[in-house]
């Protein structure tokens, strides 16, 4: 990419020059206006690729006085698009810039599902790619999607795996991380299983893994709350393989304090 830019840059600089113009400057707003490509998923017979189109702008305001807030969703804007692999034509699902993550093609390369923010908050979105036709899938849960879910479509195309916070888990999680940042008093006490810090950042990891049906919008939870990843699905979709990871406490080496 880097290559690509470069060339691009000394092309136009020849072409300015050629028809006896001064060159222009490339200046810090031009940096910011670089548009870089971030391929999230390719359809499996390659003929599609969803992908989001950003530049420096769209990491504007973040609010650093929020970092380790389990609860914090960092600002990361982009334009949404699906690709035509066959002639390199581009076709954007949304013509606002808008923060979305984890889009995943359907097993028949029609649909792709992904995670958009609203507020604060992320929200479960198709997009029909034969329809031109984007929509909300208001899932049927009082439980937030959690911020850093993973997203994987059921084998047969009916629904999607993803993870929930636990009903609560929000006003915990940001009064825990309030009280470690401002006091009034913060103790970091070794003795304990785990630092203040590190019992926080550890809210992140949990969620419930459920399965959202996309025709009924029902939701099964499959697992109780826990720390899960790793996740694969049998070709059948019957069973679920993954990795559950147990803190025991504040590893001070590499590769210590948890269980597997």
């Amino acid at each position: 990419m880097r290559r690509l830019l470069l060339t691009s840059i000394f092309t136009v600089a020849l072409a300015t020059l050629a028809h006896g113009q001064a060159p222009l400057p490339f200046t810090t707003q031009d940096v910011l206006d670089v548009v870089r490509i971030s391929v999230a998923d390719i359809t499996d017979d390659g003929a599609f690729v969803v992908a989001r189109l950003v530049t420096d702008r769209d990491r504007k305001n973040v609010d650093h006085m929020r970092f380790g807030d389990p609860t914090y969703i960092s600002p990361s804007t982009g334009q949404l698009v699906v690709i035509d692999a066959s002639d390199g034509s581009i076709e954007p699902i949304f013509h606002d810039r808008v923060q979305v993550r984890n889009a995943r093609w359907s097993p028949d390369g029609n649909t792709v599902a992904f995670f958009f923010l609203k507020g604060d908050r992320y929200v479960l979105y198709t997009y029909d790619r034969t329809r031109d036709r984007a929509q909300k899938i208001e899932i049927q849960t009082d439980k937030q999607i959690a911020s850093n879910s993973p997203l994987a479509w059921r084998p047969d195309g009916s629904g999607v795996l993803l993870t929930l916070r636990e009903t609560g888990w929000a006003e915990a999680a940001h009064e825990h991380y309030r009280r470690v940042s401002f006091g009034p008093t913060i103790v970091q006490d070794s003795k304990n299983d785990f630092l203040a810090w590190d019992a926080v950042r550890m809210r992140s990891s949990i969620g419930i893994p459920a399965i959202v049906d996309l025709r009924s919008r029902e939701v099964r939870e499959v697992l109780p709350e826990g720390s899960y990843n790793g996740f694969t699905q049998s070709d059948d979709g019957g069973h679920l393989t993954f990795t559950e990871s147990t803190r025991l406490r504040t590893a001070y080496g590499r590769n210590k304090g948890t269980d597997y």
